[in-house]
Formats: C-alpha cells, structure tokens, sequence
C-alpha cells in the first residue's frame, strides 16, 4: 500500500513498484488508508510524512493501536528528513525511509529493508 496525499506523487511511487513487480494500492487519506486496512491485506506500506490531517507519526500510531501487525512493515518518504520533529520520531520508531524526489534505486532499498527476501529488479 501507498499513503499519499499528493495523488500525481503516490501514482509515480505505484508505478516505480509495479515495475519492481509488486501491486501497490494508493490511499490518498491516511484516515482512508486505516480504513483499507480493515478489509484487505498488505505486505508492507511505504507512507508520506507530511499529510494534512494525519501525519506519518499520527498514522504509525494509530497502525499500533488498530493494526499492530503491519507496525514493521511501514516505510516513510519525505522531503524533509532533517526537520528535527521527523528526524527524532525516525529515529525513535527505526522505520525505514527515503527522501523525495524519490529514484527507483532508492525505493528498491527501502523495499529490502522492508522485507526479509528483498526485491529482484
């Protein structure tokens, strides 16, 4: 699954992933997100930070309070890594992230460091 509210950003993460051949799923909500998380599954989300309404920080928590089991399977993007509310939650949580603009290569890692068998491609 995919988590952005910029939809033209969260159909170029979608297609970066279908050429590493996974099936993404795009929620432009992370409310609406929560909520697809309730009817389908997922092998891992990779997650904006900066959201209105939900921040990646709010939408973590509140994936340990209703979805636990995906809480090692969620990686962040963000354009502002150094900010120092994002960098201390980062490095509080060790999630896994990449920085905007996003490259191929670096969504590939993120997708290793999200899963035991990594991704061919």
């Amino acid at each position: 699954m995919v988590v952005d509210d910029e939809e033209t950003v969260g159909e170029l993460i979608c297609e970066m992933l279908e050429d590493l051949r996974c099936v993404p799923t795009l929620a432009t909500d992370a409310r609406a997100a929560l909520g697809v998380l309730e009817q389908d599954g997922f092998d891992m989300i990779v997650s904006d930070f900066k959201m209105p309404g939900m921040n990646g920080a709010e939408f973590y928590d509140a994936l340990l309070n209703r979805h636990p089991q995906y809480a090692d399977r969620v990686g962040f993007v963000t354009g502002d890594a150094l900010s120092e509310d994002i960098f201390r939650f980062l490095s509080k949580v060790g999630r896994p992230h990449i920085e905007k603009p996003i490259l191929r290569d670096d969504l590939s890692a993120l997708l290793e460091r999200l899963t035991c068998k990594g991704v061919n491609g």
